[in-house]
């Protein structure tokens, strides 16, 4: 069964990787599994807009963020979701393995964090949101943050470390979200 969607992820999203991901293009449609291994798919959790972030737990600006993504969920709970998107390939030249389940638990329970992390364990949501690309409307390495409507369109795009400051823009340039 594992196999199975897998292959139907890359599937799904090989078509993807010309589509150039920026501010105003459809978001790439995608689903991964949680921590928990429950689905997520994202035309499923578009009633409301949707904060993504990929990170990893080896990326300190990543943990770092964490308290003011959680403080800026807690605030918008009822207006938007929230998942972030562990890129477990990712590393640095001296992790020499791939990030496991039980890595993002660990950070899941230190931060208390109320939202789902989804597993990208092969990279492909990543690479399809153009963020271990070359794509020059995508900061490549981590971490970086979309906003998606609930039009399926990306709103915001957002690299490196989401600071309280960043966040109070996103309010304002979209009030009638939050």
């Amino acid at each position: 069964m594992y196999f199975f969607r897998l292959v139907m992820i890359m599937i799904m999203l090989g078509s993807l990787n010309a589509q150039l991901v920026k501010e105003g293009s459809k978001a790439p449609g995608f689903f991964l599994f949680d921590t928990n291994n429950n689905d997520f798919y994202l035309s499923k959790n578009l009633e409301k807009p949707l904060f993504i972030n990929f990170f990893n737990t080896h990326c300190s600006p990543c943990l770092a963020e964490i308290p003011d993504l959680i403080t800026f969920y807690n605030k918008h709970i009822d207006s938007m979701n929230m998942v972030l998107i562990d890129y477990a390939e990712f590393s640095f030249p001296f992790v020499d393995r791939r990030e496991t389940v039980e890595d993002v638990q660990k950070v899941m329970e230190r931060f208390n964090i109320p939202f789902p992390i989804l597993m990208d364990n092969y990279g492909i949501v990543t690479k399809a949101y153009g963020v271990s690309d070359e794509n020059p409307n995508v900061p490549t390495g981590l971490p970086v943050s979309f906003v998606i409507g609930t039009d399926g369109k990306i709103l915001w795009v957002h690299g490196g470390r989401t600071m309280v400051e960043d966040l109070e823009k996103l309010e304002k340039d979209y009030e009638t979200i939050f």
